[in-house]
């Protein structure tokens, strides 16, 4: 418990619309927070926050909701805080999620809904009722944790956090992406095991949990410039696009030093994530005078909207099934490709290059505790498998090139 901080009820309305008009809008719509005049009926008494709260909505973009189906919703919320008692416990938090939330609170926030949002074509008239939960501070503070460090949370805001979170979130990913070239994934592939309740007793035993397991598809599709420059340099150029993910994510492997350099199968690299990032990176690497970041960002963007690029092109494309369990600091994600092949990893992110001897010794701890097995020397991860298998002569590029040894 915090002090300062209590827990608020709340109610949000999900207005259902296709998925050609989820697309739609995710190209314009923004975050939205509208506050009505006062003294249009609401009961409004507290503070400041409590009185914008009380008198205001939010509505986010499109989002698809797997618990619902796969269907594209736009949500709406606000309205007055419910407070919760102080010394509320777990299971009566558990219970209002539980319940739908308030039918009537709902009802009226989709009516606000629909009105604000006159020109959207939406699928039904009806709509969804979920109960959420917010926490409220008794001033303007906010409490930032990191529990590990893949997440960091940001809480209280004066209870303001739930209208803008996606507007928020979106900036925060902003600063936390920037600061990705400070950041070293350390790694180690092994054969995958043969049995993955095994591995899920494994890691249960030694305090991972079964909590702590998702799996995820997705399909990466790499890239390079017609004379494999980025091959040849040991750098990987790649969109990922998760099952369900409204779009594809662009980023790019780079080395760190130059020991155990084997075409895209090192120990340790730099990844940069997210289009402007990685556009930047490349004005660096490939130092082409007519392709500044700007035009690095327009060529990304191209291949994301039309799917099409004269600088640019496909090295290699695959779908990849992902189960993903958490050790200690570390992740183990077990791969099946699309093309036949599976491999595990093991992998722990450092902050700097005094750290990764350290990471590399607890990756071996993991491994051992786990029982994996190093892969055998002709075989590989999934990226050069594929190539070994595809393309010749991206491998030619890697043998000259120094960077992997036939």
């Amino acid at each position: 418990k915090l002090d300062g901080v209590s827990v608020s009820r709340r109610t949000v309305a999900l207005l259902e619309i296709s998925e050609s008009t989820a697309h739609e809008l995710e190209k314009v719509m923004p975050t939205l927070k509208y506050r009505f005049e006062e003294g249009g009926g609401a009961s409004v008494s507290g503070n400041e926050q409590s009185k914008t709260e009380a008198t205001s909505v939010y509505l986010l973009p499109p989002v698809r909701y797997d618990n619902l189906g796969g269907r594209y919703f736009i949500k709406i919320g606000g309205g007055p805080n419910d407070l919760m008692p102080e010394n509320v416990s777990s299971e009566e938090i558990a219970e209002w999620l539980a319940s739908g939330g308030d039918a009537e609170m709902a009802s009226k926030l989709a009516d606000i809904g629909r009105n604000l949002l006159g020109g959207v074509t939406f699928a039904n008239e009806g709509h969804e009722t979920m109960a959420c939960v917010t926490t409220v501070g008794s001033d303007d503070m906010q409490i930032v944790s990191s529990p590990c460090k893949r997440v960091t949370a940001v809480s209280c805001c004066l209870g303001k956090a739930a209208g803008p979170a996606d507007a928020i979130g979106a900036e925060i990913a902003k600063h936390v992406v920037g600061i990705s070239d400070r950041c070293i994934e350390v790694e180690r592939k092994f054969a995958p095991p043969s049995d993955l309740q095994t591995m899920r007793e494994s890691v249960s035993r030694l305090g991972g949990g079964l909590d702590s397991e998702k799996v995820t598809r997705f399909v990466d599709e790499y890239y390079d410039v017609p004379s494999l420059a980025l091959v040849a340099s040991d750098c990987w150029l790649r969109t990922r696009k998760v099952e369900g993910a409204a779009s594809s994510s662009w980023e790019l492997k780079l080395p760190v030093d130059v020991e155990s350099r084997s075409g895209g199968e090192r120990e340790v690299f730099r990844e940069v994530v997210g289009l402007e990032h990685v556009a930047s990176e490349l004005a660096q690497i490939l130092h082409e005078p007519s392709l500044s970041a700007d035009a690095w960002k327009g060529v990304l963007e191209r291949i994301e909207s039309e799917n099409s690029s004269t600088t640019l092109a496909s090295i290699a494309k695959f779908a990849t099934e992902r189960f993903t369990f958490t050790l200690d600091d570390c992740s183990i994600d077990v791969d099946s490709a699309d093309f036949g092949h599976a491999v595990m990893e093991v992998e722990k992110l450092v902050a700097s290059p005094d750290e990764i001897p350290g990471a590399k010794d607890e990756i071996a701890r993991i491994a051992s505790s786990i029982g994996a097995t190093p892969l055998p020397p002709q075989n590989g991860g999934k990226l050069l498998v594929y190539l070994r298998k595809y393309r010749q002569d991206v491998i030619d590029v890697l043998v000259r090139s120094g960077i992997l040894k036939e």
